[in-house]
C-alpha cells in the first residue's frame, strides 16, 4: 500500500514498503528526496507534480490522508487514468490488478515491460467497465478493435497489449475462451540513420562534459539508453578496451567495444565529476542518471547541432550498426556487439546502409552521361 500527505512545508510525502519497482519511478519525479530517518520520499507539491506522481505510481494502490485536498486527488487521478481500490473501484478490479503486479514481477519482468504490461491491463479495465473476471472474448475483441481502428494504435501496440491480456487471462484469472486472437502484421519501418557528420555535430554539442560523455559511450558502443545510465565505474575495462553490460535487454550480459576517443573523453569527466558507484549518477547522488534527462540532453544537443526534427537518442544506436556495416564489418559481430538475440534483427540494418547502394548507377545518371558523351563527340 501506497500512502500519499501533504508535508508541513507543502511537499507531497510517499510512504511504501521497499519496492525496487516503485524506488526507480519515484526517482525519476524531479526534485525527489529520501529521507532515511523516516524511511520515506518527498517530491516538491504543485499541480504538475500531482500529475506526475500519478503517472508514476499508475496502477498501484494508494491511499490518501486527510492532509490531501480533493482537488490534488483529482489530478493524481486524471494522470494515474483510473482510481485505485481504495477510492471506489466498483468494477472491484484492484486486487486483480494488484496480483497481475505480482504475477508480473515473480516471472522476472521488470522497468518497461513491467510498466507497459500494467498499463495495458489498466486501460483494459477502464474500457470494459466491468469486472474482469466477466469478460468474455467479445469485449477483447472489441477493446482490439477500438485500438486499431479508434485510436490508429500500430501493430507492435496491439500486439502487446494482446500479450498483456494473455497473460492475464492465462494466470491470474484463468477463462475458458482462452486467446486464440488474430495478430495484426507487424509494420516493416526500417530506423532512422544519421550521417558521420551530424553524428559528430551532435556528440560535440554539449558544453558539460558528462552529457558529452554519455551521448559519446551511446554512439562508440552501439548502447541502448537504459544500458548507458545503469553503467557503473567497474564495467569500463581501460585495460582491455571493453565495456560490461549488466543485465540489457532479455536479462543478458555482454561486453562490447570501448572507443579510445570515448575513454579519453570518460577520464576527463571522471577526473572532473569523481563518480563512486555510478558512472552517471543522478542530481540526488543517491541513483543512476535518468533515461529521460539522457532523452533531453540528445535533444537539446540535436537543437543545437541544427539537426531537423526526427531523430531520437535511439539513433546514435541505429547510427552506429549502420556505420560498422558500412565499414565492413561481419553482420554476426555487429549481432553480438548489440546484444541481439537473433540475427534476423541485426540484419534490418542492410537496409539501410549505403555499402551496396553507393556501388549502383542510377539509370538517370547514366543516360544523362551517355548523352554528354555523344555531344562531346
Amino acid at each position: 500500500m501506497i500512502s500519499l500527505k501533504m508535508g508541513t512545508g507543502g511537499e507531497i510525502e510517499i510512504r511504501f514498503p521497499y519496492d525496487p519497482v516503485l524506488v526507480e519511478r519515484v526517482k525519476g519525479l524531479p526534485g525527489r528526496r529520501y529521507h532515511k530517518e523516516g524511511t520515506y520520499w518527498t517530491v516538491p507539491g504543485g499541480e504538475e507534480n500531482w500529475r506526475r506522481l500519478g503517472e508514476a505510481l499508475a496502477g498501484r494502490v494508494v491511499r490518501f490522508e486527510s492532509s490531501v485536498s480533493l482537488k490534488h486527488q483529482s489530478l493524481f487521478y486524471g494522470a494515474s487514468g483510473q482510481k485505485m481500490e481504495d477510492k471506489g473501484d466498483p468494477a472491484g478490479n484492484g486486487k486483480a490488478l494488484a496480483r497481475y503486479t505480482e504475477e508480473l514481477k515473480m516471472r522476472g519482468y521488470t522497468g518497461k515491460t513491467l510498466r507497459a504490461y500494467e498499463g495495458h491491463m489498466r486501460r483494459f479495465a477502464k474500457f470494459v467497465r466491468m469486472g474482469l473476471d466477466q469478460v468474455e472474448e467479445r469485449e477483447v475483441r472489441r477493446y482490439l478493435l477500438h485500438l486499431i481502428e479508434g485510436q490508429e494504435r500500430s501493430s507492435s501496440y496491439v500486439n502487446q497489449a494482446i500479450s498483456a491480456l494473455s497473460l492475464f487471462y492465462k494466470t491470474v484469472m484463468p477463462r475458458a475462451f482462452g486467446f486464440d486472437l488474430p495478430r495484426p502484421r507487424r509494420e516493416k519501418k526500417l530506423p532512422q540513420v544519421l550521417g558521420m557528420d551530424s553524428v559528430w555535430r551532435i556528440l560535440t554539442a554539449p558544453a558539460n562534459v558528462k552529457h558529452r560523455a554519455i551521448l559519446y559511450l551511446i554512439y562508440a558502443a552501439g548502447l541502448r539508453v537504459g544500458e548507458v545510465v545503469r553503467l557503473r565505474v567497474d564495467d569500463i575495462d581501460s585495460e582491455r578496451m571493453m565495456i560490461r553490460i549488466r543485465q540489457g535487454k532479455g536479462k543478458k550480459d555482454r561486453y562490447t567495444m570501448l572507443s579510445s576517443a570515448a575513454l579519453a573523453l570518460l577520464r576527463a569527466y571522471v577526473r572532473k565529476d569523481r563518480p563512486e558507484h555510478w558512472l552517471f549518477p543522478g542530481a540526488g547522488g543517491d541513483g543512476h542518471i535518468h533515461e529521460r534527462t539522457v532523452q533531453k540532453i540528445f535533444e537539446q544537443a540535436r537543437v543545437k547541432a541544427g539537426i531537423p526534427k526526427g531523430p531520437t537518442v535511439h539513433t546514435l544506436r541505429h547510427s552506429f550498426a549502420t556505420h560498422l556495416l558500412e565499414q565492413g564489418t561481419d553482420l554476426r559481430y555487429i549481432q553480438e556487439l548489440l546484444g541481439h538475440a537473433s540475427p534476423k534483427t541485426t540484419e534490418i540494418y542492410t537496409h539501410v546502409s549505403r555499402k551496396a547502394l553507393q556501388n549502383i548507377q542510377s539509370p538517370l545518371d547514366r543516360l544523362l552521361a551517355e548523352k554528354n558523351k555523344r555531344e562531346d563527340h
